[in-house]
């Protein structure tokens, strides 16, 4: 049976995650939420882990720039998938399944620029770096 890791069991998602999507108020999701941390090693090894396959839900890795009232403006990861509908964020140890438009509402989301599987893959190689690019 093949181990995977920590991340991957993270982001991986089935019909049971789908159905628990977040409908958590901007507050609460803001309060888990650190702003420094591991996003862009996560979004990487979720994306480019070949056990997972990505196109049932249409992935998205995300880099964007958010903003967090202790930090301020920053740059931070995170996945969308079913075509952007839902975020899933799994950085700093956590597992934020959340509607797209509260996610994007409570950072404040801008400047995002995504990238499918293969796109990932070469800009790691490219870059070599998970992000930000």
């Amino acid at each position: 049976m093949r181990k995977y890791s920590p991340a991957t069991k993270l982001l991986k998602l089935n019909g049971k995650a789908i159905k628990r999507i977040a409908t958590e108020s901007l507050s609460q999701y803001w309060k888990r939420v650190q702003t420094d941390g591991d996003c862009y090693q996560i979004g990487c090894e979720a994306m480019l882990d070949e056990a997972i396959d990505i196109t049932l839900m249409d992935w998205r890795l995300c880099h964007g720039t958010v903003w967090h009232r202790s930090v301020g403006w920053h740059g931070h990861c995170w996945i969308e998938i079913a075509d952007g509908r839902i975020v899933v964020d799994g950085s700093n140890g956590h597992n934020a399944t959340i509607r797209s438009e509260i996610y994007y509402r409570a950072g404040k989301v801008k400047e995002v620029k995504r990238y499918t599987r293969e796109e990932t893959r070469q800009m790691v190689l490219q870059e070599g770096t998970c992000g930000p690019w």
